[in-house]
């Protein structure tokens, strides 16, 4: 789940305990159905949830309130405070990084879960990590889009390994982008490539090289999705 279905998410909730809490009611299935997803949520698990973990139900929860507050309006402000700061929590940690789905489920899962990871860097590992399936993405999308029969290089007689995606993307770009004038969009989707691979191996790697491998990954997604909707 992204950071604008979470926030969908945190206000529809908002909405309900605060109907819950005062005069009104939330429908318990709604709750707990909230409930799981964002306690197992790891793009909030720093934030404080406990008003949601410690109350199973709607009953529980409105008991909760009723011996913590006695006044609505005290109740109103609790709720709002608490689901408020996961909210801002959220905006504060935002890629900013545009993706469009592509429509091949394994790609725009392991975006989606780049983005994720891009927000819980703590080292150098996780910087890597992010790198590997920077090269993994790829080379799935290599294998989705290269077709042996119309992009074997002449020049190679042998098979082309599934993950040397390199040699994939290089040959469809020479056969999706001929001649002279074309030159400029093969070094810009071959420099995507180079980019998006360079932090599976790089050191003293910083937040910023992760950023950019995941903007360099996603643009050669995007470029590539275009030239397949133009071909089709």
């Amino acid at each position: 789940m992204d950071n604008v279905e979470l926030i969908e998410l945190l206000e529809r909730l908002k909405s309900g305990l605060i109907s819950q809490a005062t005069n009104g009611h939330m429908d318990n299935d709604e709750y707990q159905n909230i409930r799981k997803i964002l306690i197992n949520e790891p793009l909030i698990k720093n934030c404080d949830l406990i008003f949601v973990k410690s109350n199973l139900n709607v009953d529980e929860f409105r008991s909760f309130m009723q011996t913590k507050f006695q006044h609505y309006s005290e109740r109103r402000s609790y709720i709002t405070e608490k689901i408020n700061s996961i909210i801002n929590h959220l905006e504060d940690h935002n890629t900013d990084i545009d993706y469009t789905k592509t429509g091949w489920d394994k790609i725009d899962d392991s975006v989606k879960q780049l983005l994720k990871e891009l927000n819980d860097i703590n080292d150098n590992i996780d910087i890597n990590q992010i790198g590997v399936r920077c090269r993994e993405t790829i080379i799935e999308l290599s294998n989705i889009v290269y077709k042996d029969e119309i992009h074997h290089p002449s020049d190679y007689k042998d098979e082309i390994s599934k993950t040397d995606s390199k040699r994939k993307f290089d040959v469809y770009f020479e056969y999706n982008f001929k001649g002279q004038s074309n030159q400029e969009k093969r070094n810009y989707a071959k420099s995507c490539n180079t980019l998006a691979n360079y932090l599976t191996h790089g050191k003293n790697l910083t937040q910023l090289d992760a950023r950019l491998g995941i903007i360099a990954t996603v643009s050669l997604i995007q470029l590539i999705k275009s030239i397949e909707q133009y071909n089709y």
